[in-house]
């Protein structure tokens, strides 16, 4: 609700219409809400010319009336009056602050309605119109007086480079609207919406990270940031904020306790429900997370019972259908998730069948109303797709009807790389072929040059083909080769070192390397273990690990055609995010000094020590022992700073 004058400043009409607004959004039935908000917005327009607040109430109305219209043609046309509206408002008052701040908020509104087909152009246009009468607001008062104005305009910025054609443009957007806050920051630091959209600002702007450190340091900057404007106020832009953020990293824990305080400082009890897939979906990653059955037994109950609420209160889009479905499912009841399901198609529920559902796909593609052809709005979503694949082969143990919904999502969104990861992942549960398995291959290469560091799932699924093709390797040409040699043998293990130094396929030799060094760690130390994941997330792949002189190390291996560099060291250090761990970088062909100069500047932190492929055949051939190696290095490391000491043949 917009900041208005005093009550007794009031007329009896604006403070009507208020109580209309501030009703339809505490009314969980959506038929009453509606009369309420068709209230508010009918006495708006009735005093646009009379009243210094009517164009702010006429557009909160507007705004409220098309979020509850269920049919989406009928929400389309209510948001296309509130665009003209919002654009006649700005351009009859060009220099009224309140007039463009609040069809900033408007437009804002409209970008962010999930449930219509929207006049891109027509957005980008709109966001330019109110970004010039920005500026020229601000040109007029001066820039030292426009704090409130510059946060304003950073979050048109943020918006307009959603719109963007190319990630050149969107990034140059987000980096403006970055400089707009902190140049007001810098006018006025103490206001708790100048933190909320630097730490919005930042969030969106590590999708454009190209090396996981970066990425990080911008997640911890939006972190940091949404957390400094709640220790000045905390409001519910700014918990809505951390929400969304804890959600989209996967930090559970966190999300939790914000979500806590969100629900108890909502007072808007619609905008409440509307956000519950929220909850919903960091719960559904708990049950396939396994958290412990005390815990999620809480969580998924009450994510049950507001999803419930919302659908009871008018909320019944395909989002929140679908979460409920997953939520009775990871409750045991998949009967109930699969009723659940057959009301994205609200009008013959009982003669609902997928296939058929699938095989009229064109009428949900291009039909202008979805609700007349007896689907919920969001049923043209890529993501909920997505979701339906994922809940026939989780909970219905069917791969063929989840391969179908993964291809119906991608028909709406081909780029989508969740999407992509999913469909590979199912092709790997069918009979294999070489066909299926290029088929994995072709959708997971697109799904990792589509993804950002926010998705990393389809390296684990990258990993699985990978081993397939290995297996299929090893069984062709690698074990008869090993017939030959004894592994628990180091004289062996280095004749298999020199084959893997002529084999071509570079891809093929990591994966063998990675082995040979897994049986020589464990024939040098006995206590060491191999490649294996430490997290959840697929990111955190370690290649190997050892205890040695009360130190535990962990490992990564490298062997490609050039040197590691920097970037490779920050990859690493992120994995070494354990107390008392050592890092061992092995690079066959070293070492940059860009690399070494990393791990110089990281001491205080962690400890790294460097091997390269010369070091690791002189090993092997005894010439010291691996052992003796680790030793050498840990001295220089100490005494002379030098993390890369090249060992010498004894």
């Amino acid at each position: 609700m917009q900041n208005y004058l005093a009550v007794s400043e009031l007329s009896d009409i604006e403070l009507d219409i208020i109580n209309n607004l501030i009703n339809g959004r505490n009314e969980n039935d959506s038929i009453r809400a509606k009369s309420y908000f068709r209230n508010s917005f009918t006495k708006s327009e009735g005093i646009l010319k009379t009243s210094k607040i009517s164009q702010s109430l006429y557009l909160e109305s507007l705004s409220e009336l098309a979020k509850v219209e269920y049919n989406a043609k009928e929400r389309t046309l209510t948001w296309n009056l509130l665009l003209k509206k919002l654009r006649d408002f700005s351009n009859s008052s060009p220099k009224s602050e309140n007039t463009i701040m609040i069809c900033c908020d408007s437009i804002i509104s409209y970008i962010q309605e999930p449930f219509i087909d929207k006049d891109n152009q027509l957005i980008r246009k709109t966001l330019t119109m109110l970004k010039g009468k920005i500026d020229s607001i601000i040109k007029d008062k001066g820039v030292l007086q426009s704090a409130e104005l510059l946060i304003k305009k950073a979050a048109i910025l943020r918006h307009f480079a959603y719109f963007q054609v190319t990630n050149d443009s969107k990034k140059i957007a987000i980096e403006q609207a970055l400089r707009c806050v902190e140049k007001s920051i810098s006018i006025s630091d103490e206001t708790w919406y100048a933190y909320n959209e630097l730490g919005n600002c930042y969030r969106q702007f590590s999708n454009f990270a190209k090396k996981i450190f970066i990425y990080n340091e911008r997640i911890g900057l939006a972190e940091e940031s949404l957390k400094h404007s709640q220790h000045i106020e905390i409001t519910v832009h700014n918990t809505i904020a951390l929400c969304i953020l804890y959600k989209e990293t996967y930090q559970t824990a966190p999300f939790i306790e914000a979500f806590k305080t969100y629900e108890k400082i909502e007072k808007n009890r619609r905008r409440f429900l509307k956000n519950s897939f929220l909850l919903a979906e960091v719960v559904t990653n708990m049950y396939f997370s396994k958290y412990p059955k005390e815990m999620l037994d809480e969580y998924l109950d009450k994510a049950d019972s507001i999803l419930n609420e919302a659908i009871n209160a008018g909320y019944s889009d395909a989002r929140i259908i679908s979460n409920l479905a997953y939520i009775k499912a990871a409750k045991g009841e998949i009967s109930v998730g699969k009723y659940v399901l057959k009301t994205l198609n609200h009008s013959n529920t009982s003669t609902f069948d997928w296939n058929n559902i699938i095989e009229t796909l064109d009428l949900i593609k291009h039909s202008e109303d979805l609700f007349a052809q007896g689907f919920v709005l969001g049923i043209d979503d890529s993501n909920i797709w997505n979701k339906l694949g994922s809940f026939a082969i989780n909970f219905l143990d069917d791969i063929d009807l989840g391969i179908k919904m993964y291809n119906v999502a991608l028909s709406f969104n081909k780029s989508n790389p969740i999407v992509l990861t999913n469909l590979a992942r199912a092709l790997l549960k069918t009979p294999l072929n070489e066909a299926v398995i290029e088929e994995a291959e072709y959708y997971i290469s697109k799904a990792a040059a589509l993804s950002n560091f926010r998705f990393q799932w389809w390296r684990e699924v990258r990993e699985e083909i990978h081993a397939i093709q290995s297996e299929s390797f090893e069984v062709e040409t690698i074990q008869p080769l090993k017939k030959k040699f004894n592994f628990s043998k180091i004289a062996d293990l280095y004749k298999y070192f020199l084959f893997l130094k002529e084999m071509k396929d570079p891809q093929k030799r990591g994966y063998e390397f990675e082995k040979l060094i897994k049986s020589y760690f464990k024939i040098s130390l006995g206590n060491s273990i191999g490649s294996h994941r430490i997290t959840a997330s697929s990111s955190m792949q370690i290649d190997g690990a050892f205890y040695f002189q009360k130190e535990f190390y962990r490992v990564e291996i490298k062997w490609t055609k050039s040197k590691s560099d920097h970037t490779d060291i920050n990859d690493f250090y992120f994995k070494l995010n354990t107390i008392g761990v050592t890092g061992l970088f092995i690079s066959m062909n070293g070492f940059t000094d860009s690399a070494i100069n990393r791990v110089k500047s990281l001491k205080k932190e962690v400890k790294i020590l460097l091997m390269d492929g010369d070091e690791i055949e002189k090993t092997l051939k005894g010439s010291p022992t691996f052992d003796e190696a680790i030793r050498v290095k840990q001295l220089y490391f100490y005494l002379e700073d030098n993390p890369y000491h090249i060992i010498d043949a004894v």
